[in-house]
């Protein structure tokens, strides 16, 4: 039985392992205790993606280059986290 720790992500408990998987269809995201985030499709984009209330010149407000960039479910692609962050060069690579 999956139990929920939010609306997308829940738990399985298999004895004494537990799996974090995607409420949406059941695909193990991670087991013994790793970071599920992890396991997670990364898609960046311009920030114009994160919709029209979302200011695409980031020099308006800082002065750092900004990505839009979103965490999804590697088997169904639900959106789990979207952010609007700093260009992180090391990630991109």
């Amino acid at each position: 039985m999956v139990k929920r720790v939010d609306d997308n992500v829940g738990y399985v408990e298999e004895g004494s392992e537990r799996k974090v998987v995607c409420n949406h269809c059941s695909h193990v995201l991670s087991e013994n205790g790793r970071d599920y985030r992890e396991s997670l499709a990364r898609y960046e984009g311009p920030v114009s993606m994160a919709g029209p209330q979302v200011e695409p010149d980031s020099s308006v407000y800082i002065d750092a280059e900004v990505v839009f960039r979103q965490y999804c479910c590697p088997n169904c692609f639900t959106a789990f986290i979207t952010e609007v962050v700093p260009v992180d060069d090391e990630a991109r690579e």
